[in-house]
């Protein structure tokens, strides 16, 4: 466990959670602050960002090329903003992680945290961050247990059970190895795996949380309402898929509490729309 990276979270989960009582007014401004300091790093340090914009490094943001998934691989090294660091390498490092199944939550030469998406949709896409903004990314996962009211501490560790990929350069491989230690003990299943497979180790687990796909979580809810599952987590949250209102229901009816997904829960009706007052990080590979 590194515990530099679990102090910074924990403080930036406490800073955080004075925002949710931010009014809209404060989170606009806070945002078009940290967007102008995000545009500021990219211009300074991304020869890709200096090109793509040019002359339009003051321009509103509808007004900027768009950059796809396809385009940042492509132009990767000049895209990033800090020298020395490179697809290939990062590439490598991937690889040999899947090899050699090698811990995803341990850095990279001490000081990088790397992930890469499946695929499944075109040309993977590889990106890496140093230790504030792995922090920051941490953080922002953790926010959803604030939003439903769930709590860790010494005592009462925050059991969660995950499923999902187990690939160890997926995101969330990284992020659950990251988290490991007795606070957090977490339980990866494979969403490949068989049913009674992961039946059975979530009815040993016991996790207080959920976690999981739309598409996995579904047929758990319905092996908890055949009575084969026997598990009563205090949230259930839905990850990386969109979560339709049939399958919400159905989770819900499994378990007592409605799913939750990776954004905060709404106010009463009396109250204006609120925007979100974290910003994304500027990561390595903007």
């Amino acid at each position: 466990m590194d515990l530099r990276l679990i102090s910074r979270v924990l403080f930036l989960r406490a800073a955080w959670r004075k925002r949710d009582r931010w009014d809209p007014a404060r989170i606009a401004a806070h945002q078009d602050q940290a967007l102008k300091e995000l545009r500021h790093a990219a211009y300074a340090g991304s020869e890709f960002y200096r090109r793509h914009h040019a002359g339009l490094h003051d321009a509103p943001l509808d007004q900027l090329p768009p950059v796809t998934k396809a385009d940042l691989m492509e132009h990767f090294d000049e895209a990033i903003t800090t020298p020395g660091l490179a697809l290939a390498d990062l590439e490598n490092h991937l690889q040999s992680l899947t090899q050699t199944g090698g811990d995803p939550g341990r850095p990279w030469k001490g000081r990088w945290w790397v992930a890469a998406t499946a695929g499944t949709t075109g040309r993977r896409g590889t990106f890496v961050w140093n230790r504030a903004e792995w922090a920051t990314v941490l953080a922002s996962y953790a926010r959803a247990n604030d939003w439903a009211g769930i709590s860790a501490g010494p005592t009462r560790p925050l059991k969660v059970g995950l499923v999902s990929s187990r690939v160890p350069s997926h995101q969330s491989a990284v992020v659950g190895a990251s988290l490991r230690s007795r606070l957090v003990p977490t339980l990866r299943l494979d969403v490949t795996a068989s049913m009674d497979e992961n039946v059975a180790a979530l009815n040993r687990f016991q996790p207080r949380i959920l976690v999981g796909y739309a598409s996995a979580l579904k047929p758990l809810a319905a092996e908890q309402r055949a009575g084969r599952l026997h598990i009563a987590p205090q949230g259930v949250m839905s990850a990386s898929e969109v979560l339709t209102p049939n399958t919400a229901a159905e989770l819900e009816a499994a378990w007592g509490i409605a799913p939750s997904t990776s954004t905060p829960p709404p106010k009463p009706p009396a109250s204006p729309p609120r925007a979100s007052s974290e910003t994304g990080t500027c990561t390595k590979t903007f």
